[in-house]
């Protein structure tokens, strides 16, 4: 692809033009910006890069390589100077989950966590691949999901990939009816599946002019407390509160929680929260690396730094916390807006490294079908 996007910038830089990149300026223009980035390319002062300020805008593009992968890229850089040596120039790098010319955006940009790329991927390196299920029998039909207090997803299946050196997640979910209550749970999940960590439900049953509630523990717990100051599993209650919460103890920390909220004083039905079921898979690292990511930045002094130079330690996570279809770029081209936060290492071509961590809101090109 070899364009430009604006008249402007035709003017003020023909030469630009050769690039392969269509931009993308913020909603409403230059005086309202809407994709921008905050990072600490070290221990230094962190900095900022904004759409739309200071002559800088965020270029989209894409393109298949010879492994029959496509590539999506998000690149924030000054109008003047495109070329990857520019400093301060930002890209973020999407590798498509399949083969060919067709990108499905909810798998290639899906929220949660997302694999580095690497120069050469280790052998026998692993994924964890979860489904995240809820319990959609119990008269709930909207729900929120939020990992590691971190992302979060929407609706009642969520598929989210883990590093393969992960050891558990903490997920919770928000459940919901129309006019009616909230149900939470909160637990942690064992994604080798060797600890029995605890959870627990909560029922209400209407008993005449009482209401009972049990409490419904699964897993390795150590205690039961309510929210009221019982610690007891079953109590009676009259009048029903609104909010109800009970916490089940364990001696690792992994503490799992249930409740209720806008409880209806005149309850006439038995209520139960939605609770979730998983089911994990360790798949291979696929040679192609479909799906991975990378991030590339370059210093004041035009030095390239990338996160597929040297191996990513333990702590580092690339996370697409949400992320929805946006506007047609200037060519007409799809592009899919994203929030993100990272924490990584990038390497410099003679295998320095330095840490880098943001977030951020950004958009990248994507081939329609």
């Amino acid at each position: 692809m070899k364009h430009c996007c604006f008249l402007l910038l035709l003017i003020l830089c023909a030469s630009a033009c050769k690039a392969d990149l269509d931009v993308i300026a913020p909603i409403g223009g230059e005086d309202t910006p809407y994709f921008s980035v905050t990072y600490r390319p070290d221990s230094t002062a962190q900095k900022t890069v904004v759409a739309g300020v200071d002559n800088v805008y965020l270029y989209t593009d894409f393109k298949i390589g010879s492994d029959d992968v496509i590539t999506s890229t998000a690149t924030f850089t000054q109008v003047q100077c495109l070329a990857d040596n520019c400093p301060g120039r930002l890209r973020f790098e999407f590798r498509n989950t399949q083969l060919g010319s067709v990108v499905l955006a909810d798998s290639a940009f899906h929220p949660g966590y997302h694999s580095f790329k690497v120069n050469d991927p280790p052998s026998g390196a692993k994924v964890y691949h979860v489904v995240f299920q809820a319990d959609t029998t119990v008269g709930f039909t909207s729900f929120l999901w939020t990992f590691d207090n971190t992302f979060f997803m929407e609706g009642s299946q969520a598929p989210v990939n883990f590093p393969g050196n992960a050891d558990s997640v903490l997920v919770k979910l928000q459940a919901s009816r129309m006019n009616g209550p909230t149900s939470t749970v909160q637990r942690w999940v064992s994604l080798s599946g060797s600890t029995a960590y605890p959870g627990v439900d909560i029922l209400i049953s209407p008993q005449g002019n009482d209401f009972q509630l049990s409490a419904l523990p699964t897993g390795i717990f150590t205690s039961l407390l309510w929210n009221n100051g019982q610690t007891q599993p079953v109590f009676t209650d009259n009048p029903l509160h609104s909010n109800y919460m009970i916490t089940a103890g364990s001696l690792s920390g992994h503490a799992a929680e249930a409740g209720f909220t806008a409880l209806p004083a005149n309850l006439t039905t038995i209520m139960h929260t939605a609770n979730f079921s998983t089911s994990v898979s360790l798949q291979p690292l696929d040679p192609r690396q479909r799906g991975t990511v990378a991030l590339q930045w370059t210093d004041p002094e035009g030095h390239i730094w990338r996160s597929d130079r040297g191996p990513q330690l333990p702590g580092s996570r690339f996370q697409v916390v949400e992320g929805k279809a946006y506007e047609l770029n200037e060519l007409g081209q799809y592009t899919w807006q994203m929030q993100v936060a990272f924490i990584c290492y990038l390497y410099n071509d003679s295998g320095q490294r330095r840490p880098f961590s943001g977030t951020g809101q950004i958009a990248a090109a994507y081939p329609g079908y």
